[in-house]
């Protein structure tokens, strides 16, 4: 029932976004990398013979129906998620060129993996008092940039200058005694323009 309802998701999705059938002796992932489209559930040793059907595949078309539903939900969520991550990229490294808006996105992903922070892009940027052009009004008027956009496309290509960095500060404006402090207990990483990256 599980990798059913795998394939259910694996076969919506493509034909949601390909509006193509699976090719002889191609594997649903090897499909679905042809037309782009990632992270999929990974069924192991999953052939489909062409020509099939999802009606075929699956004799539930209310499971198929349902599958195509979390799906475009899901696809939902991602473009919800990332209009957050260029928001604040771009209201948080105005001026500090591609290599800069990089490392801000790297940042907001590294949190996303250490369990000290939310585990969603959401999370990590509303977390109260943890980056202030959401308190200053900045995050609301960001006027996305395609710099922004491209830098962002390559961090999820894999650029990333920062290792595993989840703080970065402009210490020309950190003036509060205990927040130097705190920030001297942290490890530098790397300064890129003006931001210090620290972990």
């Amino acid at each position: 029932m599980r990798h059913l309802k795998q394939a259910t998701i694996c076969l919506a999705t493509l034909l949601i976004f390909s509006n193509s059938m699976l090719t002889m002796g191609n594997s649903c992932i090897d499909t679905s990398r042809k037309w782009g489209i990632e992270d999929l559930p990974k069924i192991e040793n999953t052939y489909v013979p062409s020509p099939i059907s999802l009606e075929i595949l699956i004799s539930n078309k209310e499971e198929a129906k349902q599958a195509e539903i979390e799906v475009l939900q899901a696809q939902e969520w991602y473009n919800s998620e990332l209009a957050i991550l260029q928001r604040i990229v771009e209201s948080e490294a105005t001026g500090e060129g591609m290599l800069g808006k990089e490392c801000v996105a790297n940042v907001i992903l590294n949190r996303i993996k250490d369990e000290r922070f939310p585990n969603t892009i959401n999370g990590v940027v509303f977390a109260k008092n943890q980056f202030s052009p959401i308190t200053d009004g900045r995050y609301d008027k960001a006027i996305i940039s395609q710099e922004t956009i491209d830098a962002i496309e390559n961090v999820y290509n894999g650029n990333n200058q920062i290792k595993d960095a989840v703080y970065f500060f402009d210490m020309e404006y950190v003036t509060n005694k205990k927040t130097l402090k705190w920030i001297k207990s942290l490890k530098f990483v790397v300064k890129i323009g003006n931001h210090s990256f620290y972990k």
